[in-house]
């Protein structure tokens, strides 16, 4: 059975005494929809979570779930991922080689840098908690992945930047994969745009154009994780010094890095005002 944090979900609000109860029926909710799916009753799944979306008509994480169980079922021809898949973005940052290692320097040595971290996807690699007391990522990173953010949320999403800033928060955290590493199918639930940065180092540079390098695959289900590429399926292979943005819902995992020097990535989520930290 999984755990759940209780959060906002989306803009759905409501009475701070009612969240113990509501939190329990969501909770509720999506074990039975995943217990459903692992007996690969995917028709069961969709009744559970389309009951669910009745009550959490913004959550990412009912709707990704559902459109993967509507896919495994045959019912749906996965149109929304194609859609989705068509606004994730590849763009360089801008940063030049030395503030590209003061980062990479904080993410390696952050207190919070743990292997395998319990409850992420991270498998085969350290990963970090929130990095907000990281010096590298100070103002002018943040203002970065503002930017990013805003550019992204005006060209694909039609959104008002100035409007994330009043609404929004960015949650920031390392991923460092060793040789074999990998991440699990997993999606940002909790957020609206989220990002993966690539550092331009010397070490790094050569492995991250490496058909061996860990590449970032988007899918249309959890379930469908094949060796070779499907037809609902997304493979980008990262640019160093570039950060690949996308809508948080969509379901994503990386290739094992095979690459001969362990693998860093710096994600970040952007998240509605009043939801908690990974």
């Amino acid at each position: 059975m999984i755990t759940i944090p209780w959060t906002v979900f989306g803009r759905f609000t409501m009475p701070e005494e009612s969240a113990t109860i509501v939190q329990r029926r969501y909770v509720e909710a999506v074990n039975r929809g995943m217990a459903l799916e692992r007996e690969r009753f995917w028709k069961g799944a969709i009744e559970v979570y389309d009951a669910a979306l009745k009550e959490f008509p913004f959550d990412r994480l009912l709707i990704a779930r559902r459109d993967g169980a509507l896919f495994e079922a045959g019912l749906d021809e996965a149109v929304r991922f194609h859609d989705d898949a068509a606004t994730i973005r590849q763009v360089q940052c801008g940063l030049n080689t030395r503030q590209w290692a003061a980062i990479v320097r904080d993410v390696c040595d952050h207190s919070s840098l743990a292997w395998n971290r319990d409850g992420y996807a991270t498998r085969g690699g350290y990963q970090t908690t929130h990095l907000s007391d990281a010096t590298a990522l100070g103002a002018s990173f943040e203002t970065l992945l503002w930017r990013l953010c805003g550019d992204y949320a005006h060209d694909t999403l039609d959104f008002a930047p100035d409007a994330l800033r009043r609404q929004c928060r960015l949650i920031v955290w390392g991923v460092k994969l060793a040789l074999g590493g990998f991440q699990e199918p997993h999606n940002h639930p909790d957020g609206v745009i989220s990002g993966v940065l690539y550092p331009a180092l010397d070490a790094q540079t050569r492995d991250v154009a490496q058909p061996s390098a860990a590449r970032l695959v988007f899918t249309v289900s959890p379930h469908r994780i094949r060796p070779t590429p499907q037809p609902f399926e997304l493979t980008v292979i990262p640019e160093p010094g570039a950060a690949v943005l996308f809508p948080s819902h969509l379901w994503h995992f990386t290739t094992a890095n095979a690459a001969d020097r362990e693998r860093l990535s710096i994600a970040f989520d952007l998240v509605p005002g009043g939801q908690l930290a990974p």
